[in-house]
């Protein structure tokens, strides 16, 4: 089977790589990748690419071009469309809704190959929400598609009962699946099987960049409030700064103690000292941090209504909280503690739901599935 995957960011995340060869090496497909987006630092690397057919469009769009959708759009179709004759693709995966999304509803038109479509964030939050001459649009891409995909049920619920209309909700959700991301394998390979312990002291970990959307304000606030009740906090803090303004309040309080970003291999040690993740987002496409830090045994304290949220049941590996509220996040924590026992198993025996083995099945079953119909019908 061969999959035509349009990518626009696969140079720049390791994500779209590890899926394509799990799917490779597990199931005979042949990826092939279109990259709509030309960065010019990338994070795969060139021997990751020549693993498999990878074609990068060959214009550096300017920011003129990304305002304009339309033009863009027929370069990159004009482009990739020379593929079709080179390759016999079975299916297309277009990666994002919109930026992807709309070149694989005209190629399955012209070509009548199936396809399958991804809900991100930037789909509903950008586009959806802040170009509403785009949304017919968006709309098409979805009710053509044979199956759309979730990175979350939240992002899910958002799109379907703020963006799309009463009369065309059954037949998007009738079709709608929810797949998370991976997370690195490094983690499930060095997953924490002993039981955890808990100090007199406790230990929150946060990681994540530093800046206005992760809110680790809040965070801080609330680790006062705990404070301030009897029971010491040490709040260890891992990310890149962006805002001096929000580090600075931070590192004011004694009890926090700063790590620049670090590998995965010290993040799972730094996990490994940690009770309790707590990463209250102001907006969260997914978070890997959360799946992550289950992997080590550590449960996980996230937003409400965020990525994250809906994973798994309300207090089965973690708690939401109201990203605005110390108290909230303050009551939460202690929560945390005194279930910590049941929260650290769940998290150990649960967190395969991310390794990537079990993603690149699910997606192959999608893929077998929609492409045997087709082969039906005709």
């Amino acid at each position: 089977m061969t999959v035509f995957q349009l990518a626009a960011d696969y140079l720049m995340s390791p994500l779209y790589a590890r899926l394509f060869d799990h799917l490779e090496t597990s199931y005979d497909i042949t990826n092939v990748v279109y990259v709509s987006t030309r960065q010019r630092n990338p994070i795969v690397t060139s021997e990751d690419i020549t693993k498999r057919d990878v074609f990068v469009c060959p214009k550096l769009f300017s920011v003129m071009d990304r305002l304009l959708f339309f033009p863009k759009q027929q370069f990159l179709y004009n482009d990739a469309s020379k593929l079709m004759s080179e390759f016999n693709i079975d299916i297309i995966h277009a990666h994002t809704l919109f930026s992807n999304g709309w070149m694989a509803y005209r190629l399955k038109r012209k070509y009548d190959i199936p396809y399958i479509v991804a809900v991100r964030s930037t789909d509903v939050y950008t586009f959806f929400r802040r170009m509403p001459h785009l949304r017919k649009l968006g709309l098409r891409v979805l009710c053509s598609a044979d199956i759309v995909v979730f990175l979350s049920s939240t992002l899910r619920n958002v799109l379907e009962n703020k963006y799309i209309p009463d009369e065309y909700r059954a037949l998007v959700s009738s079709k709608s699946i929810v797949i998370p991301n991976g997370i690195d394998p490094l983690f499930i390979e060095n997953k924490w099987e002993s039981h955890k312990k808990i100090s007199d002291t406790v230990n929150v970990i946060f990681i994540g960049r530093i800046d206005k959307r992760k809110n680790l304000p809040v965070l801080v606030k609330a680790c006062d409030i705990i404070n301030n009740q009897g029971r010491k906090v040490h709040l260890k803090v891992i990310g890149n700064i962006f805002d001096s303004k929000i580090a600075e309040f931070a590192l004011s309080h004694q009890y926090v103690e700063y790590i620049p970003f670090s590998s995965p291999q010290k993040i799972i040690g730094h996990l490994r000292s940690s009770d309790v993740l707590v990463v209250p987002s102001l907006r969260e496409t997914f978070g890997l941090v959360y799946a992550e830090a289950m992997s080590q045994g550590v449960p996980v304290i996230y937003s409400c209504g965020e990525g994250f949220d809906g994973q798994f049941a309300d207090g089965e590996v973690g708690y939401a909280v109201d990203p605005h509220s110390p108290d909230d996040i303050a009551e939460k924590i202690n929560k945390v503690i005194c279930n910590h026992g049941r929260l650290s198993e769940n998290c150990i025996s649960l967190v395969d739901k991310f390794d990537w083995r079990n993603i690149s099945s699910r997606y192959f079953s999608v893929y077998d599935s929609i492409v045997n119909r087709q082969e039906w019908i005709r």
